[in-house]
């Protein structure tokens, strides 16, 4: 079982994790639940997301502010949300650039590929079955995580929406918030899935070319569904890391090691009908091979060197 989080990270540290879990969060095929766990954030993350509860209400009507932001750890949301935001902007401005490129697609992909590898043998020393029954069911959970990922992985995406409806647009809040704070599940994958990812990414776009009201009210709309997606299923998940540690690491290892089928370094891009598909295919040699080998040493390393900086910090 790993260690619990501590009571008090540097700010840099919460600020960079917050930072990183954005980035991966716009990569379909990477998740921010990911980074946090990684990072060893991940508890501390559940347990302050699911005391948005009736203490805290009761708090704030008697105006108690300290009580309440102590109760919902403001100290470490804050700087983490600060840093997610800066790593959202960041990454819809390079990295979707980078994978809508074909030149630099592979390496991009295979960065993240060795990230999620080097994440995985990280979580699985972590995982030490206490007794026989445990030392069962790990096997067990890691195969159906790797199934349903992959499985997840390799549906096609639905098709575009260009004005989702109002409770379509909130159901996928709900949805892809759930898969974005579970290792191993993407949430922009799944809203790619569903047809949205597009459309979302669009929004800040005409934010920042003065088009207000339909972006904020569709940003409101899918904040709302974000809310009640988080309040529900991080009480779950919480339960489930209290109570069923071993099986529940084990079921987001294979949840992680399935979703590198989404992050095949070797893909092509197909449009028709103004519609894109997927395809995988294997490397032919050249500059593809080198660039996503090297690329793919850097997403080891930089994990490896992100997690001894968090034991550092652990110590």
């Amino acid at each position: 079982m790993p260690s619990p989080d501590p009571q008090h990270r540097g700010l840099l540290h919460t600020l960079l994790t917050g930072v990183a879990m954005g980035a991966a969060d716009v990569v379909p095929g990477v998740s921010g639940g990911t980074v946090a766990l990684l990072c060893g954030v991940y508890s501390r993350l559940l347990r302050a997301i699911s005391r948005f509860d009736r203490q805290l209400l009761r708090s704030l009507r008697r105006k108690n502010w300290g009580n309440a932001a102590a109760h919902v750890d403001v100290a470490f949301l804050m700087p983490l949300a600060a840093g997610l935001l800066l790593g959202l902007g960041l990454s819809v401005v390079t990295i979707k650039r980078m994978l809508e490129n074909d030149t630099t697609r592979p390496a991009t992909l295979a960065c993240f590929f060795g990230m999620i590898l080097a994440s995985t043998w990280i979580l699985l020393k972590q995982i030490r079955p206490a007794n026989s029954s445990e030392k069962m069911i790990t096997p067990v959970a890691i195969l159906i995580g790797i199934a349903a990922a992959a499985a997840v992985g390799m549906l096609p995406p639905a098709a575009p929406q260009d004005q989702p409806p109002v409770y379509y647009l909130f159901g996928c809040g709900m949805l892809g918030i759930c898969a974005m704070i579970l290792p191993g599940i993407s949430g922009a994958m799944i809203l790619l899935l569903l047809g949205v990812y597009g459309y979302l990414l669009s929004l800040p776009e005409q934010l920042l070319s003065g088009i207000w009201r339909e972006p904020l009210t569709s940003l409101t709309i899918f904040a709302a569904g974000c809310a009640a997606g988080l309040a529900s299923f991080s009480r779950a998940l919480t339960y489930l890391m209290a109570r069923h540690s071993v099986t529940t690491l084990s079921l987001l290892s294979g949840l992680m090691v399935g979703s590198l089928v989404r992050l095949w370094p070797f893909q092509k891009v197909i449009e028709e009908n103004h519609q894109k598909s997927v395809t995988w295919h294997w490397p032919t040699g050249g500059w593809d091979v080198g660039s996503a080998a090297t690329a793919l040493l850097l997403g080891i390393g930089m994990v490896l060197a992100l997690q001894r900086f968090a034991v550092t910090k652990n110590d």
